[in-house]
């Protein structure tokens, strides 16, 4: 009896502990605020300021949920990075950084979250670097 007791107890610890796992959310600003969206790869620079093509980057990475911490500055050993900076009209700017690993597309936010993506979306951001 105490022993079943014990288990019991400890599968509702590790469940417990498995639940409360932190959630990260991405942070992207609101549209009415982005005044435009800088994409940069090595030496290739491309401004977007066309209210359709911000806004469908900005849509397409919206509310991504992940329990992967970022813990980092920028991501490193990656392919293929991209950061996007977003430049608010008030002067503020905030960016993220799109990047292949092991196959896998990936969007990671500074100290925030390390979020997957399909490869469609991440083809349809880094068309605009074209």
């Amino acid at each position: 009896m105490k022993a079943t007791a014990i288990i019991m107890l400890i599968i509702g610890i590790l469940c417990g502990m498995y639940i409360s796992r932190t959630t990260y959310q991405i942070e992207v600003p609101q549209l009415k605020k982005i005044k435009s969206i800088v994409l940069i790869q090595k030496k290739t620079i491309q401004e977007l300021t066309d209210q359709d093509a911000i806004a469908d980057i900005a849509t397409l990475l919206k509310g991504k949920k992940t329990q992967q911490e970022s813990m980092n500055n920028t991501p490193f050993n990656v392919s293929q990075k991209i950061r996007l900076e977003f430049h608010s009209k008030y002067g503020d700017i905030t960016f993220i950084y799109l990047y292949k690993k092991d196959n896998q597309h990936y969007i990671e936010e500074p100290y925030n979250g390390i979020y997957q993506m399909s490869e469609d979306e991440y083809n349809s951001i880094t068309r605009y670097l074209r």
